[in-house]
């Protein structure tokens, strides 16, 4: 049985591969983004992991790894004055579970000039990128969960904007050994318009990782260990990791680290649960000196 399991996941693999290499570049950055504070503070290593409202965005199946509702609402702050807004709900109708996400990304005070050199420039504008996506996912069997994302994508910049599409698709799978589980996704297969002469590449990703709960309690939940390896078309490859380890009164303590080549990133954070309320913090610092970005998620289970 476990033969026959791991020679479908090989093959499963290999085909999201096939279609990765297919297609795709590397552009409109927000989309790599993390969106939600509990994922960031891990480094990002969320694919196995992934549930509620923000599996919307990590894994659209690990919407159907929970019976409840829930929304969350997400402030990030990075480089200097750069924002993101990130805002999902998840409900459930019987065995289906949908999502509606808005994830938005501003870039200030962009300069503008004429086509003569100026030491003053004629002006500052706003640019924008933004995405709205419905999610809908679904469980097979007991350990079998699969989702699918479609986005509408919208990017602008001064007088210049372009509309466009994309999808998600993320299997799950629990239980894999006992307090193993094992994630799959593939991101960002689509298409923009042209902005002005072209087009802007979208980033197609592959991230396929695992969750491991391990197997004593502190404070009645299990400290959580995960991994994720991510590939990006034209872009770079990573290796994340992180780790989640509960406290008394609601409150667990996050950590994680992003590697790439010549590239290291570190991470950590605090969640706070009360009742069907939390509040998520991560913070990272720029591995090129540059700041650090803050991340606050407001989440509600209903």
């Amino acid at each position: 049985m476990i033969i026959n399991l791991v020679n479908k996941i090989v093959f499963l693999v290999l085909g999201i591969i096939s279609i990765a290499a297919a297609s795709g570049n590397n552009g409109l950055a927000f989309l790599k983004i993390d969106v939600d504070g509990r994922s960031s503070a891990m480094g990002g290593a969320y694919t196995a992991l992934a549930s509620g409202a923000s599996a919307a965005y990590w894994n659209p199946a690990g919407l159907a790894g929970t019976e409840k509702e829930n929304v969350i609402l997400t402030h990030h702050v990075l480089l200097s004055d750069l924002t993101q807004e990130y805002a999902a709900v998840k409900f459930n109708s019987g065995l289906h579970h949908f999502s509606l996400a808005v994830n938005v990304f501003t870039i200030p005070g962009i300069e503008i000039r004429g086509e003569e050199p100026s030491a003053d420039p004629d002006g500052t504008v706003d640019a924008v990128n933004f995405y709205s996506a419905l999610s809908y996912a679904r469980s097979f069997g007991e350990k079998w969960q699969a989702g699918i994302t479609v986005k509408y994508l919208f990017e602008k910049l001064y007088l210049s904007s372009a509309g466009g599409f994309a999808v998600d698709f993320g299997i799950k799978y629990n239980s894999l050994i006992k307090n193993l589980d094992w994630g799959l996704t593939l991101q960002n297969a689509g298409k923009m318009e042209q902005l002005k002469e072209q087009a802007s590449p979208l980033p197609l990703l592959l991230r396929t990782g695992f969750a491991y709960r391990l197997p004593y309690s502190i404070f009645e939940q299990n400290p959580v260990l995960t991994s994720d390896f991510e590939y990006v078309k034209d872009g770079q490859t990573s290796l994340r990791v992180g780790g989640e380890l509960p406290l008394m009164g609601g409150l667990a303590l996050r950590t994680g680290a992003r590697f790439g080549s010549g590239f290291f990133q570190w991470s950590a954070g605090i969640g706070l649960n009360y009742e069907a309320f939390y509040l998520d913090y991560a913070f990272a610092p720029n591995p090129y000196e540059l700041g650090t970005s803050h991340q606050f998620t407001l989440g509600l289970y209903f």
